[in-house]
């Protein structure tokens, strides 16, 4: 497995970061023109095993994906909650991460995706594999544009 990352230096505090994560059905529309639909389908913020649906438009079509979360930690310098993936897309990327890091006033935002053979997945599914690493790359973008005018 390999995983796909994508790293971004926020000017906000690493606590609303991490709020704004921890309410994710709330800000999910607003995150990224191609997201449709989130909600807790068991448990909620800062449970783990809690179950979120999503609904998003990946390389031109509908995807519902089911996130559980595997790991949530709040440490006071960095937090973390990871998640495992069903549904279509779960085939090629079985779990995710995001990460949350105090640094100097601000905090440094890291999302990863874990891709299953991904040579494979990049030569048999090219236009999905760089559809997902842009949509990454959008997600943190527009994360730091979010909160950096608090949102």
């Amino acid at each position: 497995m390999q995983e796909l990352t994508d790293t971004v230096t926020i000017d906000a505090p690493a606590e609303a970061v991490w709020a704004w994560l921890r309410d994710l059905p709330r800000h999910y529309l607003e995150w990224h023109p191609a997201h449709t639909r989130a909600e807790w389908t068991a448990g909620g913020p800062g449970q783990r095993g809690a179950r979120l649906r999503i609904d998003e438009v990946l390389h031109g079509e509908p995807h519902t994906l089911h996130m559980v979360v595997t790991e949530i930690s709040e440490e006071p310098a960095r937090m973390r909650l990871a998640y495992r993936i069903s549904g279509r897309v779960g085939l090629l990327i079985p779990k995710g991460r995001f990460e949350v890091v105090r640094d100097d006033g601000g905090c440094i935002f890291t999302a990863g995706l874990h891709v299953r053979a991904p040579r494979l997945a990049a030569r048999l599914f090219r236009r999905q594999y760089l559809d997902l690493k842009t949509h990454l790359r959008e997600e943190g973008a527009n994360l730091k544009a979010l909160l950096e005018r608090g949102a």
